[in-house]
């Protein structure tokens, strides 16, 4: 019977040796899932944070350009005000030449 029961006993310890030969190898492929879970989620930090500085710093330059845009718009009226007081001033100059021209011709044709 000893003999029997140091069989039985062999035989339950190759059975938990190959149970727990088993569990470390699901272990193991649990520790690499976990492990590539956590490569993935730095990976996918990395690109989020990435992104969050693009958006900020096209943000950052559309602000800019609207800023330009603002001031380039704001000098484009200073300049159309400007060359619409000049067409004045020209137009008031070219009557008073017209008039005077036309006084003078009536002048060199009375003293003819």
């Amino acid at each position: 019977m000893n003999i029997c029961f140091t069989g039985e006993l062999a035989r339950q310890l190759e059975e938990k040796d190959s149970l727990v030969s088993q569990l470390t190898r699901g272990k193991q492929s649990f520790i690499q899932q976990v492990e590539d879970l956590k490569r993935q989620l730095e990976e996918e930090v990395k690109a989020k944070n990435a992104l969050a500085h693009a958006v900020q710093s096209a943000r950052h330059d559309c602000d800019l350009l609207r800023e330009q845009f603002e001031e380039e718009q704001e000098a484009k009226a200073e300049l159309q005000r400007g060359m619409s007081k000049a067409n004045s001033e020209v137009a008031q100059w070219r009557t008073k030449y017209e008039t005077d021209a036309i006084q003078r011709t009536e002048e060199l044709e009375e003293a003819k």
